[in-house]
C-alpha cells in the first residue's frame, strides 16, 4: 500500500494527473471531503494539510484523512 503523502505527492508534481480529478475523505464526525484543489500547501505542514474554505484555513492531520478519492471513486483508503 503507498503512502499518502507519495500519492499527494504524484498529484502534486507528475504533470500526468489532473489536480481536478482528486478529493480526499477525513474523519470528522463521519467522512467529510474536500478536493485536492483547496490544498494550501505553502501554510500546510508535515503533520497536516492546509485546506482552505470559503471563510478559513482548516487544518486537517494525515492520520484524519481516511480516503483519496479519483473522479469519485476510493483509489486509496486506511
Amino acid at each position: 500500500m503507498k503512502h499518502l503523502t507519495d500519492i499527494i505527492n504524484k498529484i502534486r508534481w507528475d504533470k500526468r494527473e489532473n489536480e481536478e480529478d482528486y478529493s480526499f475523505g477525513y474523519l470528522d464526525n463521519g467522512i467529510q471531503k474536500f478536493d485536492f484543489k483547496s490544498i494550501d500547501f505553502e501554510q500546510s505542514t508535515k503533520f497536516a494539510l492546509a485546506v482552505k474554505t470559503e471563510h478559513e484555513v482548516k487544518f486537517i492531520p494525515f492520520h484524519k484523512i481516511k480516503r483519496v478519492y479519483r473522479k469519485g471513486e476510493i483509489i486509496w483508503e486506511c
